[in-house]
């Protein structure tokens, strides 16, 4: 007896993002900026809180979720820990009004890929995108650092506004540790050095390892033994 297969609806190809927040008129606005483009970013999805962004990553898989923090419901905070729970494969990024050096902290230990600014251009959003899903963490290099943080410190003298941290962290890059091994030496989590060593690329304007060092050493800002 045959059988007759049953057809499938092929995925469409890009990156499938959802997105969510609480403000329609705002949410629109986003899905309209940020669908197509050269990324080929196709929207999955929109929800208007973090109950109804959970049940729609269970529905549809996307594999980027921008989401806002303040929403009803299931806030963003507990939206994210509920998500990156049970679906760590997908990439989450965190868009806030706030720039709480608490608030990102947190989002970040629940397991977000990013925290962005609403201030962000679309370009920005779009390249921070595709950096999550490269497996890198994004973060506003804006945001204003907390001093008395042990994982932030304020900037110190040289050109790039580097901070001891920083400066730490480049030095051990320089000496060819891996990120892993720089978190071990350092008492730091792993998305804590990611979130370091894409600020450092960001002050030095480069997009590599090997370019920090060649220019924080021309510089001088950092000192090998």
């Amino acid at each position: 007896m045959r059988t007759s297969a049953v057809a499938r609806t092929p995925m469409p190809s890009g990156i499938r993002l959802l997105v969510v927040d609480d403000h329609p008129i705002f949410r629109a606005g986003l899905c309209e900026e940020l669908a197509g483009g050269a990324e080929g970013i196709i929207i999955v999805g929109e929800a208007e809180d973090g109950e109804k962004a959970y049940e729609m990553v269970a529905a549809h898989h996307p594999d980027v979720v921008l989401i806002d923090c303040n929403m009803p419901v299931l806030r963003g905070l507990e939206a994210t820990q509920k998500i990156m729970k049970d679906f760590p494969e997908t990439k989450l990024i965190v868009f806030s009004a706030t720039a709480e050096i608490d608030r990102v902290r947190k989002v970040l230990q629940a397991g977000a890929n990013g925290y962005l600014l609403k201030t962000a251009s679309t370009a920005e959003l779009r390249r921070a995108i595709v950096t999550v899903l490269g497996g890198a963490t994004v973060i506003t290099p804006s945001i204003a650092l907390d001093p008395d943080s042990p994982d932030f410190e304020t900037p110190v003298e040289n050109s790039f506004g580097l901070t001891k941290r920083e400066i730490q962290i480049l030095e051990l890059a320089a000496r060819g540790v891996t990120n892993k091994q720089i978190g071990e030496q350092l008492n730091l989590s792993n998305r804590t050095i990611e979130v370091h060593m894409h600020n450092i690329f960001m002050k030095l304007g480069v997009s590599s390892r090997t370019e920090a060092v060649t220019k924080a050493i021309r510089d001088r800002s950092i000192q090998l033994p």
